[in-house]
């Protein structure tokens, strides 16, 4: 029998090596509407890119971006740099079987 704990953990950041898969990570998450999830996403796609990387990038400080993902509290002013960063947009789209 395989005992759970000698299993390595599971890193997906390791899987986000370009930006396709990084796209298709963050279109699951942002399709639960769950911010909590949403922000754990975005927090591994950092981790995967490189915070300092992604910083520079977005024009936010990588101390305060750390911390902001830590608290898993993203606000749209930090969360669209961040997006734009990675070579992506936030957008709008009408939902289909309204209920």
């Amino acid at each position: 029998m395989i005992n759970v704990n000698d299993l390595p953990e599971f890193d997906p950041a390791s899987y986000l090596t370009d930006d396709e898969a990084i796209f298709i990570f963050l279109e699951e998450a942002f399709e639960t509407q769950d911010p909590q999830y949403i922000a754990k996403a975005m927090s591994i796609v950092v981790r995967a890119r490189g915070l300092n990387e992604v910083a520079k990038a977005s024009g936010l400080e990588a101390q305060f971006l750390e911390q902001v993902l830590s608290s898993k509290d993203l606000s749209l002013a930090v969360l669209i740099p961040m997006l734009k960063a990675l070579n992506l947009e936030l957008t709008v789209k009408k939902r289909i079987n309204v209920d």
